[in-house]
C-alpha cells in the first residue's frame, strides 16, 4: 500500500485536502445548532432536578464559591472578618445571585467551611440560573469586585464554571 501512496502521491494529497475541508465543513455546518440546555427526560436525574426547580427555586441554579483568607489573626474576627462580611454582603446585590452562604454568620460555624486555624473560609454565591446561562458581565463583574476586596488584611478569589466561561472569553 505505500508503495502506491508513493506512485500516487498527488492523488493521495488531494484525497485527504478534500477530506479535511470536508470536515471543517461539516463542522461548521452542524457546529452552529449547539445547545447548553440539559435535560434527560424520564431519568431519576431529570426527576430530581425537576423537583428541587418546582419545591426550591432558589437552589436550582449554579454555584460560584468566594475564597478569602488572612495571614494576620483569623477571619472569623477583627478586620479580616469585618472585609470578608462587606465583600459578601456586596455579592448578594450582583444580578442573578439568589444568596449567598456565607461562612462566617452562618449559626452552624463549627460545620461551615472555615479552615481550622481559621484562617481560610468559602462562601458561596447562589444563581438562578445554569452557569452557561449566567451573563458574562455579571461572571466579569464578580471577578473585579472579588479582586478589588484583596488587601492587605484581606486575600480574596473567585472559582466556578461561569467564572472559568468569562474568563476564557
Amino acid at each position: 500500500m505505500a508503495g502506491w501512496c508513493t506512485r500516487h502521491a498527488r492523488g493521495v494529497l488531494i484525497t485527504w485536502v478534500v477530506a479535511m475541508l470536508a470536515a471543517v465543513l461539516a463542522g461548521f455546518v452542524l457546529g452552529e445548532h449547539n445547545s447548553s440546555t440539559f435535560r434527560l427526560p424520564g431519568t431519576d436525574s431529570q426527576r430530581a432536578n425537576d423537583l428541587i426547580n418546582q419545591t426550591f427555586p432558589s437552589q436550582r441554579g449554579d454555584y460560584e464559591a468566594v475564597v478569602v483568607s488572612t495571614s494576620e489573626g483569623q477571619i472569623t474576627s477583627g478586620p479580616a472578618k469585618a472585609a470578608a462580611e462587606q465583600l459578601f454582603t456586596k455579592r448578594r446585590q450582583l444580578p442573578g445571585v439568589t444568596g449567598v452562604t456565607d461562612p462566617l454568620t452562618d449559626p452552624k460555624l463549627g460545620q461551615s467551611p472555615v479552615s481550622l486555624d481559621r484562617k481560610t473560609a468559602i462562601a458561596v454565591l447562589h444563581f438562578n440560573q445554569q452557569s452557561v446561562a449566567v451573563p458574562q458581565s455579571t461572571a466579569k463583574q464578580l471577578i473585579t469586585e472579588v479582586r478589588a476586596a484583596r488587601s492587605g488584611t484581606l486575600d480574596a478569589a473567585v472559582i466556578g464554571q461561569a467564572v472559568e466561561n468569562a474568563e476564557a472569553n
